[in-house]
């Protein structure tokens, strides 16, 4: 094995290439972002993400629209506030094993006007 002195333009080189590819990723990464978002923001559904702890933390336009809120106004508050009611199920579901049942409920929120309205949701853990 032979030892090799390594200048210190040959270390700034690799260090530039390494400083593009960083750039190229961040980059795709915030286009994927930005498509996510925008696919998000078209879908005429309401969509609320909230922490493990129910702590709203996304709300697309849709959602402010049905619900009367702005974004403002509800990030970082707890998803308490529309006050869900959920509709008990009168047919239990057939599968015995409660990692594949459906997670799709129903019931009814409160918009900001205090009116209640049906809704169906789903929830999904990331």
């Amino acid at each position: 094995m032979m030892d090799r002195n390594v200048s210190t333009t040959e270390i700034e080189e690799k260090m530039a290439q390494k400083e593009e590819v960083i750039q190229h990723l961040t980059r795709r990464l915030e286009d994927v972002k930005n498509f996510t978002e925008s696919i998000i923001q078209s879908i005429g559904s309401g969509i609320i993400i909230t922490e493990m702890n129910d702590t709203i933390t996304y709300i697309n336009k849709a959602g402010e629209r049905i619900l009367g809120y702005g974004k403002d106004e509800l990030m970082g508050r707890p998803f308490g506030i529309f006050s869900l009611k959920e509709k008990q199920s009168a047919i239990p579901s057939f599968l015995n094993n409660p990692d594949d049942m459906d997670t799709r409920k129903e019931g009814w929120m409160r918009k900001k006007d205090h009116t209640e309205f049906p809704v169906g949701l789903r929830s999904i853990t990331i």
